[in-house]
């Protein structure tokens, strides 16, 4: 049977899991290609067949210390802002890693949206999220750097996610209201549920919007509560900058990711420091999935391809985009609405 040091030291063990009712996490063996390969290491993430352990918190916690592991390094986003592109493109075979939407954030940040009592402990909950940043940011070389992309429903635990290293750094990738509304409205059905779905978990994030009369939300329209979820999304951004400056944290409109990726992706590898990336700049680009969908890269798409998408989409949805946006203009919970993000890139 193998050690547990020997799994903590090992990156080949996947941190994939947290059970905070059995305080135990999941590890499972798979190797860096597959990682990099996986657009979504969430429930989407093949686990079936992979060797596997579950470890009591306990016996990991003492070995918090010992993990050698890069750098914290994350790209928080809001929906539908090209975050898994931007994940991929700074994905580097030996250079760098980028880990897609993790389930054990994923389940971290649902604890920690319920309250669980394993959390209620200040310290003991630092010590849990330190445990975890050091397990997923382990290398698999001695001068790799990770980046770890979290699903957009774990911005609610930026700040202990950042706090588990003085040296963390943040991206903060965003769409405007304009697009997110076109991106929630040509998807038809499955994007307004999307939409209502991702407000009742935004919601839970939020004293101030739970002050919403129930009333008056039954009232509202698809098109109404996608622009509340998206303004909830930006709090938590706002948030972050009253805690971190720039030289933590800084923001990035994926639209100007996609008029001038070369531009970008260079000011984002200075900005986290990535010096192998920046060693290996050419590298980097020539490999850069820009011409396909970043979820799916056997589909051609491009930057052309979007903003023709979102041009037709802007012509069809007028009445509700003349509509919806000013209303939205309005919305105050715990921040007033904002269309500039702070500390741009």
């Amino acid at each position: 049977m193998i050690a547990v040091a020997d799994i903590v030291k090992d990156p080949n063990w996947y941190l994939h899991g947290i059970n905070l009712d059995e305080a135990s996490l999941l590890f499972v063996k798979t190797d860096q290609r597959a990682l990099s390969a996986c657009s979504f290491l969430d429930h989407r993430f093949d686990i079936q067949g992979l060797p596997s352990v579950s470890i009591p918190l306990a016996n990991l916690l003492g070995l918090s210390e010992s993990i050698d592991s890069a750098v914290p390094t994350f790209v928080f986003h809001s929906a539908f802002c090209c975050s898994t592109l931007i994940a991929r493109c700074l994905d580097l075979e030996s250079e760098n890693l980028s880990l897609k939407e993790p389930a054990v954030l994923m389940a971290l940040a649902n604890y920690q949206r319920i309250g669980h009592p394993v959390l209620a402990n200040p310290a003991q909950a630092q010590a849990i999220y330190t445990l975890v940043t050091k397990l997923l940011f382990r290398k698999f070389g001695i001068a790799q750097t990770v980046l770890v992309k979290p699903t957009n429903t774990v911005n609610n635990i930026i700040l202990p996610l950042m706090a588990t290293h003085p040296q963390s750094k943040a991206l903060l990738l965003h769409s405007d209201l304009e697009s997110f509304l076109i991106s929630i409205l040509k998807k038809g059905e499955q994007g307004r549920g999307f939409a209502r779905q991702l407000f009742t978990i935004l919601l839970m994030d939020s004293p101030e919007a739970r002050q919403l009369d129930s009333t008056r939300l039954l009232r509202m329209t698809d098109s109404q509560i996608a622009a509340i979820t998206w303004h909830l999304q930006l709090e938590k951004f706002f948030d972050v900058f009253k805690k971190h400056d720039s030289s933590q944290v800084r923001s990035l409109h994926c639209d100007r990711l996609l008029e001038n990726p070369r531009s970008s992706i260079a000011s984002l590898v200075d900005f986290f420091d990535f010096t192998s990336l920046r060693e290996n700049f050419e590298r980097l680009m020539d490999q850069a999935p820009l011409q396909s969908n970043a979820k799916t890269p056997d589909q051609k798409f491009d930057a052309g391809n979007r903003s023709q998408e979102y041009a037709k989409a802007r012509s069809e949805y007028s009445d509700t985009l003349e509509v919806i946006i000013p209303w939205a203009k309005q919305l105050s919970f715990k921040y007033n609405y904002a269309d500039k993000i702070a500390n741009p890139l």
